[in-house]
Parts: C-alpha cells; sequence; structure tokens
C-alpha cells in the first residue's frame, strides 16, 4: 500500500509539471474548459496585488510623453527652435513662445539620458532670428519604449557586463522559480498531503522549508561582501517573511488547482515587478517614480484596490473566486479530508 502511494505521488507530480493535474475519479468534476482557464486565472490573481505597482508602471508611460526619466530624476522634454522678428520686437511670433536669456540656456553641457548633450549657448541674433525654447509631446509608443523597453535593451547589451546581466535576468526570472516550484510545491506538497496532514496544515508548514532556503544569502552578505551581521540579519528575517508568506500562497493555489505551470507563472511575475516600490511618495526621490508623486492619491487607491481584489479572488463561491470550489491536488491523490 505504502509503494502504490508512493507510485501515485510521483505519478502526480509528473502529470504536474506538465502543466495541468487531471483528475481521473469521481471526487471532482471540473470541465476541460475550467481546467484551461485555472491555470491563467492564478496568474491573473496574482497581478491584482500588484495593480498598485501596474498602476504607477502606467504613470511613468504617461508623464514620460512630456518628460525624460532617467535613473535619478525627470525633466521636460525642451527642445531649441527658431523664431522670425527682429531683435527689436516686443512680441515673439507666437504667444506661446517667450523670448530667452542667456540663463535658459547654460553654456556647459548637460546630461540627457545618460549621453553628453551639447550646452545650449546665449541666443544669437542674427539676421534677425533669435533661439527660443518650446516644451514638446511624444506619442505612447515611444515613451513605453523609452520608459520600459530602452532601459531591458541598455542592460542586456550594452551594460558593462551583459553576459552577466542576461545569466542573472534567465535565473531569477525563468531558471530558478522552476526549480524552485518542482522542489517546493510538486516535490514537497504532494508527500506532505500524503502522509495525512490537512491542505491547511500543509499550506503553513511547506513554506517554511520555502523560507529557509533562502536564509543563506545571509552567509554570503557577510563572508563576501563584508556587510554587518545586524544589518544582514534583519534583512534576513524580514525576506524569510515574505518568501514564507508568498511560499504559503502558491502552495494554496498548487493545492487547489494542482497545476505546477499556474504556480510557476506566479511566481516569475512576482520575480519581474519585485517588491512594491514607495518612492512615489516622495517629491524628490532616488527613482524616476518621484515624477508620478502628483498622482500618489491615484496610486495609492490602486494598491487599495489590488489589495481588496486580491482577498476577494480566495472565496469560491463568489462570481469573483478564481481558485476551484474543490481542491485538485489532494483528488488526484485520492484522498479526502472533512471540512
Amino acid at each position: 500500500m505504502r509503494i502504490e502511494q508512493e507510485s501515485s505521488i510521483i505519478r502526480v507530480s509528473a502529470l504536474c509539471l506538465m502543466g495541468w493535474c487531471r483528475p481521473n475519479n469521481t471526487m471532482l468534476s471540473l470541465t476541460e474548459t475550467e481546467n484551461s482557464w485555472y491555470l491563467f486565472r492564478v496568474l491573473f490573481h496574482t497581478a491584482t496585488l500588484y495593480f498598485g505597482p501596474l498602476v504607477a508602471i502606467a504613470l511613468r508611460i504617461h508623464v514620460g510623453r512630456t518628460h525624460v526619466l532617467d535613473n535619478y530624476s525627470c525633466s521636460p522634454r525642451i527642445r531649441r527652435t527658431k523664431s522670425a522678428f527682429t531683435a527689436s520686437s516686443t512680441s515673439p511670433a507666437s504667444p506661446n513662445r517667450r523670448r530667452t536669456s542667456s540663463a535658459d540656456f547654460p553654456s556647459k553641457s548637460i546630461k540627457r539620458n545618460g549621453s553628453e548633450a551639447s550646452g545650449l549657448s546665449k541666443p544669437a541674433e542674427h539676421h534677425g532670428q533669435l533661439y527660443y525654447r518650446e516644451p514638446y509631446t511624444v506619442g505612447y509608443h515611444i515613451a513605453f519604449y523609452e520608459v520600459i523597453l530602452q532601459p531591458l535593451v541598455h542592460d542586456f547589451f550594452k551594460s558593462a557586463d551583459p553576459a552577466s546581466v542576461r545569466w542573472n535576468r534567465f535565473r531569477d526570472l525563468l531558471l530558478a522559480p522552476l526549480a524552485e516550484e518542482i522542489v517546493f510545491r510538486a516535490g514537497l506538497v504532494g508527500p506532505l498531503l500524503a502522509s495525512g496532514m490537512h491542505p491547511t496544515t500543509v499550506a503553513r508548514v511547506a513554506p517554511l522549508f520555502f523560507g529557509v532556503a533562502h536564509i543563506h544569502h545571509a552567509y554570503l552578505r557577510i563572508y563576501q561582501k563584508g556587510e554587518r551581521a545586524d544589518r544582514v540579519a534583519i534583512a534576513t528575517l524580514f525576506q524569510f517573511t515574505y518568501t514564507s508568506l508568498f511560499g504559503t500562497y502558491v502552495a494554496h493555489a498548487y493545492i487547489r488547482t494542482g497545476s505546477v505551470m499556474a504556480v510557476f507563472l506566479s511566481h516569475a511575475f512576482c520575480n519581474t515587478m519585485g517588491l512594491p516600490d514607495l518612492s512615489f511618495l516622495q517629491r524628490h526621490g532616488g527613482t524616476t517614480l518621484s515624477c508620478v508623486h502628483g498622482y500618489k492619491r491615484i496610486i495609492l487607491m490602486a494598491y487599495l484596490a489590488g489589495i481588496v481584489l486580491f482577498y476577494l479572488g480566495f472565496d469560491s463561491n463568489s462570481y469573483y473566486g478564481q481558485f476551484p470550489q474543490q481542491s485538485v491536488l489532494p483528488a488526484m491523490l485520492d484522498l479526502s479530508y472533512e471540512s
């Protein structure tokens, strides 16, 4: 009996690695369409928790239409134009243009988007023409490229060590999530369920192994980077807390859906987004999120809405529920539990 149960666990884990576990018993009744949709609904449920950061990204793109965003600040998009009127004229040719002074165009070079731009000297009065400073706007497609795609292209191909950057991104976004979900979900949750442990208990116990697996970073930071032990201890405790909380969520999603692919996509998405960046609350911060400081109320409301939607997604009996009403993984193992 023991050998048959272990064989069943191995079979279920192998099927789950292919994407979706399909029960063949009468304990669970899900249509093929519902099976397919739950893989993406877990990802959607995870994305609702990041509704605030996603809104902040969209607002950065919106601001990027009128501002140039670099790593630490943002500046209005300004270009030089010529206005054909005599130097003695008191009003410019266009009512939206103002006459410039030497203070508008510093003689020294200025940095923009990481490259040197030649300084703008005092406006010349040659043949009755003066230079004027005029704001301009670009389309959303250009702003999307400059705010989102251009930093990625720079990191992958133009950084000091592009090969190392590409490997780190591949490891953090694809390899590590896949390996961790295979080991800590497919390889750990099933045996714990088969041992007779209740699914709720499994969802709380299994993530502790996932959290402990990240503690080795403390050793590297202390003995290789020489960081202070007290600061590393606080950072490690914080990392253990949020990795365990995340492990609780993906363990719950794996038990309910039986899909390693679903929790892998959720894990990869969270690694891509990272921890929420709250620098938009500062008018002058260390990131370009300070450029959307004027929209902080909208972003905070989006954060609150995302938390509410994430909470409602756990209610399987509601219309917005993102999980099956019955757990798939225990059904695959022919296990039944009292409610």
